[in-house]
C-alpha cells in the first residue's frame, strides 16, 4: 500500500474504517490458523 492510499483510508470514516480493520484482523486470524488446521 503506498502512503496516498494509507492517506485516503485515515480519510475514511466510521464503517470504512471499521470494515478495512476487521478484514485486517480477519486476514491475519486467517495466517494464524490456517497452518494450524493443515
Amino acid at each position: 500500500m503506498s502512503a496516498s492510499s494509507g492517506r485516503a483510508v485515515l480519510r475514511v470514516s466510521g464503517q470504512g474504517a471499521v470494515f478495512l480493520r476487521a478484514l485486517a484482523v480477519l486476514m491475519i486470524g486467517m495466517a494464524i490458523i490456517l497452518p494450524l488446521l493443515a
